[in-house]
């Protein structure tokens, strides 16, 4: 069994790519910290871009390196203060980046003028840009890789390939789980 096989086993075979080479492939999109995390965590469920995509399920959430000096004091504010302690970091510099941090799915998209904003949380609108003539993508079901897997982003929605990024100690799987996938 491949190393990524038994890493990624868990995403059913809709939410990957696979080409002839059994290489399996996500959908990924970067964000900056500490966004990328707060996707991850569940407190940011709508993720406001300037641009639109017609991508629905699944996606990989990376956090890109790109950190700033601004960025970390806007994380010592509230609420993102609370939050990310809440996860253990204790200041934006601890956040990991550089990474894929885990997995979403992309329920929906539409323009930030069609969303009420008193159906949002405050949290929520302090953590989008939820100003016109942008796009919210609605997300669901976080979950977190442990440990996040490093690798380079991108600009808009991309595909990542997982195949050389497994656990080595899963490599000992049996032929009959491989099969599975």
């Amino acid at each position: 069994m491949r190393n990524s096989e038994a890493r990624f086993g868990f995403l059913r075979r809709a939410e990957c790519i696979r080409d002839e080479n059994r290489s399996m492939a996500i959908k990924a999109i970067s964000l900056k910290q500490p966004w990328a995390t707060l996707v991850i965590l569940g407190a940011k469920m709508y993720e406001t871009r300037s641009w639109n995509t017609s991508h629905r399920g699944v996606m990989a959430i990376h956090a890109s390196r790109t950190f700033s000096d601004e960025t970390a004091r806007l994380c010592l504010h509230e609420p993102f203060r609370s939050v990310l302690r809440g996860a253990g970091y204790r200041s934006g510099w601890d956040l990991p980046r550089g990474v894929v941090l885990g997995t979403v799915e992309l329920v929906e998209v539409c323009a930030t003028a069609e969303l009420d904003p008193r159906t949002l949380s405050a949290t929520e609108l302090a953590f989008g840009n939820f100003r016109p003539r942008r796009f919210a993508f609605q997300l669901a079901h976080p979950r977190k890789w442990d440990p996040p897997v490093p690798m380079p982003g991108h600009l808009n929605i991309y595909d990542i390939d997982l195949t050389n990024h497994g656990n080595s100690e899963d490599t000992e799987r049996s032929n009959a789980e491989q099969n599975r996938y």
